[in-house]
């Protein structure tokens, strides 16, 4: 479809101005004559028989009308006009002045008759379906070789199966839209004449259609997503495949965009509900329970409708404003004399703690110590209890440093004091 070359011919001449208007009595006659033909076959209809189907929508739509057989001639022009009804007058196939519905006809019946709606059981056969035919569509892709392959395929059933089953989404969601709005109506209107006998059936139907539309949106945006994922994956297989299978990418992306809009229906349905929901509520709450006898609503009411010959008005008490403003000063932030601290390697720090416990150390060694709970016996007395920890670990880095430890005997645990443990080793043959 070239969206260009259509939208130019609405532009120019070769498209007739029309209008579309149809009244009650119009839609009413449309389903009448789709009731009438032989479903799935092409039935055209007489003059004679479309007067009657026409006298018959007047009746139930609007009995008071006078003469519909006359006005019938009129309707039928008109609707001729509009495109709703078309004529058959080929020669020799039917009998001049027999008409049918046009498509625009039949989509405007389907669009009014169609009772449909969109549930959860629906829409998960619905999306089960369209994942099945995806996956049989990606079993064939293999077998693709040529333009005609991809064609036949996968571009072709992605355009007609998968875009029906999207399709049939999408019109029951309508249709379940359509239910909803009279929904609120129907609240709307049991608030306004029973007022606070009708809360608790309108709470009911409130909690039950939020709760409908919460899984709806659930198992669409569940479904679409896996479906978003299947279709992915096709179109890079087609993409691999190069320029023969550009109709598959090209579908792919159709059905992908399709997809996107029964995603955005149904958060935006679930949007547009709880905000309903929650209006409502507040009106219940705030109008409704406050005034369950309307007395309050009443008494407005009339206040209003006298309020030429008995005006009245609001009084509030006066807050008289402040007639002065204190100035506020901010004092300005004194610079205090600051010093910059000098931080020292982290390694000369080190460095400078071995130094420090070294002599002892040697101390010990000298004095004869073989083990390292000996030397540390003879150090840690000599240091604060708050270096001990510290102090252990760089008695053993010293140690390191001056002897070769060799283990001649099975490592054994010692405690010393303040409930340290360390692992006592022999010390033997100095660097």
């Amino acid at each position: 479809m070239d969206i260009h070359r259509i939208i130019a011919r609405l532009q120019g001449q070769q498209v007739d101005r029309v209008t579309l208007h149809l009244e009650h009595v119009d839609v009413a006659f449309l389903v009448l004559i789709a009731t009438h033909t032989v479903e799935g076959e092409f039935t055209p209809v007489t003059e004679e028989e479309l007067k009657n189907l026409y006298v018959q929508a007047c009746q139930a739509i609007d009995p008071t009308m006078l003469r519909p057989a006359t006005a019938a001639t009129a309707a039928f022009d008109r609707l001729h006009r509009q495109r709703v009804l078309s004529r058959m007058d080929g020669a020799g196939m039917v009998r001049e002045g027999t008409y049918v519905l046009s498509a625009l006809g039949q989509h405007i019946v389907d669009f009014f008759v169609r009772d449909e709606v969109l549930d959860a059981e629906s829409l998960t056969a619905l999306l089960r379906q369209i994942q099945s035919r995806l996956a049989e569509i990606r079993a064939e892709i293999p077998a693709a070789r040529s333009i005609a392959d991809w064609h036949v395929l996968v571009a072709v059933p992605l355009r007609t199966q998968i875009a029906a089953l999207v399709r049939a989404i999408d019109e029951r969601g309508w249709a379940l839209t359509r239910a909803h709005e009279e929904a609120q109506r129907e609240i709307a209107e049991q608030i306004n004449q029973t007022w606070s006998s009708s809360v608790d059936r309108c709470l009911a139907l409130l909690e039950r259609t939020t709760d409908t539309i919460a899984e709806l949106k659930t198992i669409a945006i569940t479904g679409a997503n896996a479906i978003t994922v299947m279709l992915d994956e096709i179109e890079t297989q087609a993409r691999i495949a190069g320029p023969p299978a550009e109709v598959a990418i090209v579908a792919c992306q159709a059905i992908s965009r399709y997809i996107e809009t029964v995603e955005a229906w149904a958060s935006q349905a679930h949007a547009g509900w709880s905000e309903f929901f929650q209006r409502t509520q507040r009106y219940i709450r705030t109008m409704v329970r406050l005034d369950p006898g309307r007395v309050l609503e009443a008494r407005l009411r009339t206040a209003a409708q006298k309020f030429v010959d008995e005006p009245w008005s609001l009084c509030v008490p006066h807050e008289p404003s402040f007639s002065a403003i204190p100035r506020i000063e901010i004092p300005q932030a004194f610079g205090g004399v600051v010093r910059k601290r000098q931080v020292k390697d982290l390694d000369v720090i080190e460095a400078e703690a071995i130094a420090e416990i070294a002599p002892l150390v040697d101390a010990a060694l000298a004095g004869g110590a073989k083990r390292l709970t000996e030397v540390l016996e003879v150090v840690l007395p000599k240091l604060p209890a708050e270096r001990h920890y510290t102090a252990i670990g760089r008695v053993g880095a010293y140690l390191a440093q001056r002897l070769v430890r060799r283990v001649v005997e099975e490592p054994r645990w010692h405690r010393l004091g303040g409930g340290i443990d360390i692992e006592d080793l022999p010390l033997r043959n100095p660097k």
